[in-house]
C-alpha cells in the first residue's frame, strides 16, 4: 500500500509540474501573439496614414 501512495505522489507531482510549464508557456505563447499583433496593427495603421 506504501509503494502505491509514493507512486500517487509521483504522478501528482509530475502532473502538477507539466501544468505549470503548460501554463508558462501558453502565457509566453499570447504574450508573443499580443506583441506580434500589436506590431502587425501599427505597420497598417503607420501605412493607412501614409495614403
Amino acid at each position: 500500500a506504501e509503494g502505491g501512495t509514493e507512486g500517487v505522489g509521483k504522478a501528482v507531482n509530475q502532473s502538477l509540474v507539466i501544468s505549470s510549464i503548460a501554463v508558462f508557456f501558453s502565457d509566453y505563447i499570447m504574450a508573443g501573439i499580443a506583441s506580434i499583433t500589436f506590431e502587425v496593427a501599427e505597420k497598417l495603421l503607420f501605412f493607412e496614414g501614409l495614403q
